[in-house]
């Protein structure tokens, strides 16, 4: 039997002046709900933005999910789709910014081997760095 846990999403602090506004909660993503091989439709990107692609091998893995400062380190958030041979990848649209990330692989925390560049973690271990411009 598979249970979740819900997630509270803390709302943008209201500005001042006006009345804070219910904000729905974000679609949930689960990794098994699309077809194998699926690619789900990216949000439109703002003229700030950049298409970031993220990929990584690892060949015999079940699932792949990329956490990071982009995703509140919330792997769920962004599952990566196989290629059905070993390759995996996900598009992110993110603004300018720097961002720390990891992979989770079958349970597992990775490093992406393919990053230009690391910085120590509170854990011990090692983050990649991407910089978007």
């Amino acid at each position: 039997m598979r249970t979740t846990t819900r997630q509270k999403v803390k709302p943008p602090a209201p500005v001042f002046g006006q009345r804070p506004t219910r904000q729905s909660a974000p679609p949930r993503v689960s990794p098994d709900s699309a077809p194998p091989g699926a690619l789900p439709s990216p949000p439109p990107i703002v003229a700030s933005e950049k298409r970031v692609h993220f990929h990584c091998i690892f060949p015999g893995a079940r699932q792949v999910y990329l956490a990071g400062t982009f995703n509140e380190w919330n792997p769920v958030r962004s599952p990566f789709t196989s290629d059905g041979r070993g390759g995996w990848g996900i598009d992110l649209i993110l603004p300018p910014g720097r961002y720390e990330y990891r992979f989770l692989v079958d349970e597992k925390w990775m490093d992406d081997p393919l990053a230009e560049r690391y910085t120590m973690n509170p854990f011990g271990g090692v983050n990649a760095v991407i910089e978007v411009n």
